[in-house]
């Protein structure tokens, strides 16, 4: 299966598309931050993956409880991991307008089936 699209196995109609395959044949020491896309059946969620030349793996971070891809210490944890020569893969589990009525009620982010 070509790195560019991952389907998750233990959730059904979940694709993760990244970037096209050639992007990963191409690729230079430059380590690179793409926008990414999970599509999750009704929600589109957004992320950042970053590939470092030559990674062993990609470490998915799935950022939900009030927190996200913008979390400076999730930052400081990836930066590491990379810096350890494997990819990281940041992404939320609320889609921004979930996510603006979290940060007011805080009714989505202990919500484990939306979340799941």
């Amino acid at each position: 299966m070509p790195l560019s699209t991952i389907a998750d196995t233990a959730t059904p109609g979940m694709r993760i598309s990244m970037f096209p395959q050639h992007a990963l044949e191409t690729r230079t020491n430059m380590q690179q931050r793409t926008e990414s896309t999970i599509d999750a059946g009704d929600a589109e969620l957004k992320g950042w993956l970053e590939i470092p030349a030559k990674a062993a793996g990609v470490v998915a971070f799935a950022h939900g409880s009030g927190s996200s891809r913008f979390s400076a210490r999730n930052n400081a944890v990836a930066q590491h991991l990379r810096n350890a020569g494997l990819g990281t893969l940041l992404f939320d589990l609320l889609t921004a307008s979930e996510d603006r009525i979290d940060s007011v009620t805080r009714e989505y982010r202990f919500d484990i089936p939306l979340l799941s």
